[in-house]
């Protein structure tokens, strides 16, 4: 059997380039502003866009996937995304005060409010097959950011208006591609947030412990230890950007045997990180000149075999296994897995806290070890449960309407 009648039925090259420059594009935003903001002017993007993301992910709160599952009134999802705005950003803004005016709050607010119900809707035209269409409305939400590069350094408009019109164009291209949710009933809400908070915790646990070992490595850790582990993740994280491009294939899928696309899935995720793994390891190992003078080659060397072995492995398991789970899998499997990880993140907090924190700072080999036994435990966790429920009723098609 030829390798490409092999993979056909679940991949194209049409559907993978576009899906991964749809990812790409987004990423490289955050990359060309640093080359042309200055100092001041890129400190203070940074802080509004990050400052947004983080109430973009509560504000959504996995709304993108509930979404998929539960019919819902257009005005439901609109003041559920607002609920959740108003209470993560009361908290936030009493805890770190990242704003001194009501006119920036507002203006943060409207950017989150249409950002969050942007991305719901977009991951759900993916959710249902339409890959061209996810394309063009990410390629545009990364333009429109563009577009405020030259609005900053030509005309000095202020970030805090540039960024609620973007966002609002982005919903006005949205709504004219996709006029999405035409219910006519809803189901319960308590469903919805039910799915949604489930979504959410499953999806946001591994990103969590991935963002706390940086910061224990750089607060914690020699100088030329954090710089060293730190560029090791960034030579080690697309493999991640490769497994979400997996990911989200399978969601692009409208039909075809559950299992033999997940298998296929994980045969390409395969080759596709073994291949870089090899390609950096020959860069790192055989071309130091290539690397920068900020880390060490040997601390370099061994924090990257780490890594790329446990998070490779991780990573071909993780995808996979979660596009199965979100795509095909009943809606108990989510809210029992998401039960299940959030005791074992309480449980992995206070042995770290009470009895292993000491430990874990005596080398990166602990951190990292720390990090792999708890998203591999999170793994297995997610594997058990589907695999004891995949020959119940539990599981089942998703019957997608076309149109």
């Amino acid at each position: 059997m030829r390798l490409s009648s092999f993979f056909k039925d679940i991949f194209s090259i049409k559907r993978l380039s576009l899906i991964g420059a749809a990812i790409v594009s987004s990423k490289l935003v955050l990359i060309l502003v640093e080359y042309f903001f200055d100092e001041t002017e890129y400190n203070t993007f940074n802080k509004y866009y990050y400052t947004a993301s983080i109430l973009i992910l509560f504000g959504s709160l996995g709304f993108n996937f509930a979404i998929t599952r539960v019919k819902i009134k257009p005005y439901i999802l609109l003041g559920s995304v607002v609920f959740n705005l108003i209470i993560v950003l009361t908290v936030y803004n009493f805890l770190a005060e990242p704003f001194t005016n009501i006119a920036s709050i507002i203006s943060l607010f409207v950017y989150s409010l249409f950002s969050s119900i942007g991305g719901i809707l977009v991951f759900k035209s993916l959710f249902e097959g339409y890959y061209s269409r996810y394309f063009i409305l990410t390629l545009a939400h990364s333009l429109l950011h563009l577009s405020i590069i030259p609005f900053v350094i030509y005309f000095d408009y202020d970030l805090a208006i540039l960024f609620p019109v973007l966002a609002f164009v982005w919903m006005l291209v949205i709504v004219w591609l996709v006029f999405p949710l035409r219910e006519k009933d809803s189901k319960d809400i308590q469903q919805f947030y039910k799915l949604g908070f489930s979504a959410f915790i499953i999806n946001s646990t591994a990103a969590l412990a991935f963002a706390l070992d940086k910061y224990f490595i750089n607060h914690f850790f020699q100088l030329d230890v954090a710089n060293s582990y730190t560029f090791a993740w960034s030579l080690v994280a697309p493999i991640l950007y490769i497994g979400v491009l997996v990911e989200k294939n399978i969601y692009s899928l409208k039909k075809g045997d559950a299992k033999k696309i997940i298998k296929k899935s994980a045969i390409l995720l395969i080759a596709a990180i073994v291949s870089y793994a090899v390609l950096f390891t020959i860069i790192i190992f055989y071309f130091p000149q290539l690397l920068p003078s900020s880390v060490d080659p040997i601390l370099l060397k061994n924090i990257f075999l780490f890594m790329i072995t446990g998070y490779g492995l991780y990573a071909i398991f993780h995808f996979p296994i979660n596009g199965y789970l979100f795509k095909y899998a009943d809606d108990i499997n989510q809210k029992v897995i998401s039960i299940s990880y959030f005791v074992v993140t309480l449980m992995f907090a206070c042995v770290i806290y009470f009895a292993l924190s000491d430990w874990l700072m005596i080398s990166y080999q602990n951190l990292i070890s720390a990090v792999m036994a708890y998203i591999f435990s999170l793994l297995i966790i997610k594997t058990t449960i589907l695999y004891k429920n995949q020959n119940k009723p539990l599981i089942r098609p998703i019957r997608w309407r076309t149109g």
